[in-house]
């Protein structure tokens, strides 16, 4: 029997083919078929369609569900010759009118009067046709068929497969699990009806088509406030620029009375009223009510509403939660085209792409990100800081407290994560603002307080940080790294702080150990101590070059200043390499030891980075005998290095000098390193004199190759057989180096350590 064909309907294609690469493919695809000549018939005004015969490979007991699909199928190849073969692949359609096309999934809704395209490969076809001929398309579409006559053309047997949807007028953004609970509990907006009313904002540019936005569901109980709501947002749409106010509409979930399940496949969408209320009866979803409603509710004031149908699926739909099938639309109705009771003239019907609003889990799942701060409070929202703190957000963290005191201005744009509408708010605020319209309708905990790292520690600051277990400096700022030093409240808590310095060819990010130790100034003092890496080395003595007398580096930009140079990529590199470091240290079991992570860009002779890590072992810390509010912390080992002196020397004296630094702010000494006695030393059992032979040049070449940052910070001697304290001479020595100490330019305070065979006795003076 002669089969009715949709080619039937096609005339010749007469234009010449003068592209060369489809000439070719269209012959290698006659040779494949064994063809003199392919016939092309005029698709529309663009393309042509090839009329073929696939062969198909059907299950010898008969077909699944004995659904129509035959040996050999009539199909049409369409091609578009001007964009042939970069920019629009090839699409295959079913030929035969009666094809099955209401029971297959993998068939795309029909357009313009054609039939429905074959969704044939998963993802995009263009992308698939990249390295494929013709002839590949054919044995493809043969595979289609085939797993269609078995069954296997649904991804998951256990699942219902989709419509497969395009030819989208714009997009409708909605949770879907709210709008299935919404339709599983029947919650209508008036009792016994099968819709609800849902608050919506058009959030896109009047030139485009619109995209619909669910703010909230409208109830009895909260219409008036939703309907004043509406009438505001309206009234600043009407009386400001179009681009700068999101419009405000009000749309419905419309579903059936019923619980009938429907597996049937819709491939042709309505497109205008009429067509609308014959697709909702097809699945048994009355619109009396819901039509009666649209000709009575006086707050459609723009045009344009949205309307998602509910088609209820014998399984769980692929990818959701739930059985429901949501089609979406949006209806194009004015006051002429209803009365009081009804829709009186055929309104046009678009339909709509869905997708679902932006959740801190969703960010999670598509950033890959392992991010598990567990609560954050990050002081510094200027140009490092805003990137890091953005990464934060779009990985999905949900608890953050952002600390800055100073405001967006028009040169912080240039490095600044966030964009000109927020321009003169203040950094944190205005972060915290981005944060919460990145995941409207989400719950989460992300607050901004206009004010400076210095008040951390204020009561309602201390209050607000107990949830919290990351402290996070973004400043470079001098001040706050001093109170973050000091603040004992913080103990608990992990620390880490971020900086630029090398004019930003050097990112540093500072990671505290276990209970602080150690802390961010001991990581700091050891990256100065790494100078015999000759990439440290480098960089401090440019730093000390830059900077010339100062006494410490300065790690960190401000970014504030208009005359600072610096490229916002390189601020991008940086921010990345530490919110990657972070990312990692946030999912892993605590750990012991601090850790120093240096990103370095070099730019000649070509561009590249390169990433450093440094392990920092906890230092030991003890405070002064006479003076406990000094505290020294020195690197591991040295203490067993004196005492190996000691031993070495015994029964007389033996000592040397301390090499460290100084803070008085935070009134800490750290001692990176001891030098033993020089070989003109005086020692007895009871008396040890330190010589200088060879001591200022070996003190000077560590002052210099560390960049400034190091030098001599007091005395070791030991007392092999006591006593357990100063010694009249000790005593005398310190008045002599307090005279001498506080007559330098930068006065150093007295620093003397005693060991004996069972007590460390430092002092301060």
């Amino acid at each position: 029997m002669e089969q009715s064909l949709f080619s039937a309907s096609l005339s010749t294609y007469n234009d010449p083919v003068i592209n060369p690469a489809l000439s070719a493919s269209l012959q290698a695809l006659a040779n494949y078929l064994g063809e003199t000549q392919l016939k092309l018939l005029k698709w529309d005004e663009e393309s042509f369609a090839i009329s073929i015969k696939i062969i198909v490979t059907l299950p010898p007991l008969g077909n699944y569900k004995e659904v129509d699909i035959r040996t050999e199928e009539p199909v049409l190849i369409v091609i578009r010759p001007k964009n042939y073969p970069n920019i629009t692949a090839p699409y295959v359609f079913p030929d035969r009118l009666n094809f099955p096309k209401n029971t297959l999934a993998h068939l795309y809704v029909a357009k313009n009067g054609k039939p429905p395209a074959f969704c044939l490969v998963k993802g995009d076809l263009k992308e698939w046709y990249a390295n494929k001929q013709l002839k590949d398309l054919v044995i493809r579409t043969s595979n289609w068929l085939r797993d269609a006559a078995t069954g296997e053309l649904t991804e998951d047997g256990e699942q219902f497969d989709p419509l497969r949807l395009e030819g989208y007028r714009g997009t409708i953004i909605y949770s879907y699990d709210i709008a299935a609970e919404i339709v599983k509990d029947k919650k209508s907006f008036i009792t016994s009806s099968n819709f609800a009313l849902g608050y919506f904002n058009n959030v896109a540019s009047e030139e485009d088509y619109p995209s619909f936005k669910l703010e909230k569901i409208i109830t009895v109980e909260n219409l008036t406030a939703s309907v004043t709501q509406y009438v505001e947002s309206l009234k600043k749409f009407i009386e400001n620029d179009f681009f700068k106010f999101q419009k405000p509409y009000i749309g419905y979930i419309l579903w059936s009375a019923d619980d009938t399940t429907h597996s049937v496949y819709s491939t042709e969408l309505p497109k205008d009223w009429n067509g609308f209320k014959l697709f909702c009866n097809q699945f048994s979803i009355s619109t009396e009510a819901f039509e009666e409603f649209l000709a009575e509710f006086k707050f459609h004031f723009l045009k344009q509403i949205p309307v998602a149908v509910a088609i209820k699926r014998p399984k769980k739909v692929i990818g959701f939660s739930s059985n429901y099938e949501f089609i979406n639309f949006y209806l194009e109705i004015s006051k002429e085209d209803k009365n009081e009771k009804a829709i009186i003239n055929n309104i046009p019907v678009y339909f709509q792409s869905h997708n679902e609003p932006l959740t801190t889990d969703k960010a999670k799942l598509v950033s890959g990100t392992s991010l598990n701060l567990n609560g954050a409070a990050a002081i510094g929202c200027g140009a490092l800081g805003s990137k890091i703190i953005t990464h934060f957000i779009r990985s999905g963290e949900r608890n953050l407290l952002l600390f800055d005191a100073d405001k967006i201005s028009p040169h912080n744009l240039v490095r600044h994560s966030l964009t000109p509408e927020y321009e003169g708010a203040n950094k944190a605020v205005a972060l915290a603002r981005f944060a919460k319209s990145l995941y409207a309708g989400s719950a989460i905990s992300v607050f901004g307080l206009p004010i400076s790292g210095d008040n951390l520690l204020d009561n309602d600051s201390t209050e607000l940080l107990k949830n919290l277990d990351w402290i996070f400096d973004f400043t470079a700022s001098e001040s706050f790294y001093n109170t973050l030093v000091n603040a004992t409240e913080l103990n608990s808590k992990k620390i880490g702080s971020a900086h630029i310095s090398d004019m930003g060819n050097l990112g540093i990010f500072l990671l505290e150990g276990k209970n602080r130790n150690p802390r961010i100034d001991d990581l700091k003092v050891m990256l100065y101590a790494s100078y015999e890496n000759e990439m440290i080395k480098d960089w401090l003595q440019r730093e000390a070059l830059a900077i010339r007398k100062n006494l410490m580096v300065h790690v960190g930009v401000g970014c504030n200043s208009e005359t600072l140079v610096l490229a916002d990529d390189k601020i991008s590199i940086h921010a990345a390499c530490i919110s990657n470091v972070i990312n990692q240290v946030s999912s892993t079991p605590p750990r012991q030891n601090g850790k120093i992570f240096l990103s370095q860009i070099s730019e000649s002779p070509e561009f590249k980075t390169c990433t450093k890590h440094i392990h920092i072992e906890p230092l030991v810390i003890l405070n002064a005998i006479n003076e406990e509010s000094w505290q020294i912390r020195m690197k591991q080992g040295l203490i067993e290095l004196m005492k190996q002196e000691m031993g070495l020397a015994m029964p007389i004296e033996t000592g040397g000098v301390f090499i460290g630094c100084v803070n008085y702010k935070t009134k800490t000494i750290h001692v990176t390193d001891i030098i033993t006695a020089p070989p003109d030393s005086k020692a007895n059992e009871c008396c040890f004199f330190r010589g200088i032979s060879g001591l200022p040049q070996k003190v000077n070449q560590i002052n210099h190759l560390s960049g400034g940052q190091l030098g001599y910070v007091g005395e070791w001697h030991t007392h092999p057989f006591g006593p357990n304290q100063l010694s009249t001479t000790d005593s005398k020595t310190v008045q002599i180096f307090k005279k001498e100490f506080d007559e330098l330019i930068s006065p150093l305070p007295v620093f003397l350590f005693i060991m004996t065979p069972t007590h460390i006795l430092p002092y301060v003076f």
